[in-house]
Formats: C-alpha cells, structure tokens, sequence
C-alpha cells in the first residue's frame, strides 16, 4: 500500500503537525550532543506536504516553508532545529538529513487514514531509547488532526 523513497532535505523544511512532550524533545537533543546524529541514516519518515489530499492538510499551521510532514520522528526532527539553531555551524553544518519520504504505491494523494495508518505503524517500528506506548499514539493521532 505504501512506499519510500529516501530524500536529503533541509531540517528546517521539515514540519511537526503534533503536540510533542518536551521531555522527549530534551532527552534526544541530551543523546544528540553525547553521542552525535547519524544524518545519513534516514530514520525520520515524512510525508510531502504536495501529496497530501485535500482536507488532509487541515492540521495546525507550521509554516509556509514547510514542505514535509513528520510521520514517526517529531521528537527527534524537533530536537536536531535546537541544537542547529543553538549551533548551526557545528551541529547540523549543512542542515540537511536523510529521511524516508512515504508515498501510497497507487500514486495517489494521502488521505487522513493514510497519515493515520503510517503513524499508527510507526508506533511498532519502536525506538529503544524513548518508546512510545499505544495509548500515548491514539491521543497522538487525534491531535495530530484536530
């Protein structure tokens, strides 16, 4: 049903259509400043702004340069514009990352179920460091597209 492809794009381009805990914004920005980000790596999945259907874009604004949606990665895309906006030359000096951008496979605009079904897979995708529980995903979802 669904597809990816992987994309260079600039972190600023990148928008969080979601209410983010900031404790988890914190605790990746700690591990990013010990341990680095892997910009080649390619684990923030997006979705392009361009194929979203109509009505699926009807989420809270982030911005007229924002040209990705974040589907399972808000916390981390949120903790690497701090640390480049703290310190733009050393983080993140060419402010761009690879991520995987997600399409349907039929070429169609993603709907709202889209979005939702590729958000609640991101939930099994897991991450060690700061797991997300089911419960925490469904209240994600709904805010997600208020």
């Amino acid at each position: 049903m669904y597809k990816s492809s992987f994309a260079d794009v600039c972190v600023s381009d990148i928008g969080v259509r979601r209410a983010l805990r900031e404790e988890g914004v914190v605790g990746f920005m700690a591990v990013f400043r010990k341990s680095g980000y892997d910009v080649g790596r390619g684990a923030i999945k997006v979705i392009s702004s361009s194929e979203l259907a109509a009505g699926a874009n009807d989420g809270p604004s982030v911005g007229p340069s924002v040209t990705y949606f974040v589907i399972d990665g808000a916390h981390r895309v949120e903790a690497l514009k701090r640390l480049t906006a703290e310190s733009p030359t050393v983080f993140l000096p060419h402010d761009t990352i690879r991520v995987q951008v997600m399409r349907r496979q039929d070429g169609e605009p993603m709907t709202d179920a889209d979005v939702r079904t590729l958000f609640i897979q991101s939930l099994s995708w897991g991450d060690a460091d700061f797991p997300m529980r089911r419960g925490q995903g469904v209240i994600v979802v709904g805010k997600m597209h208020a």
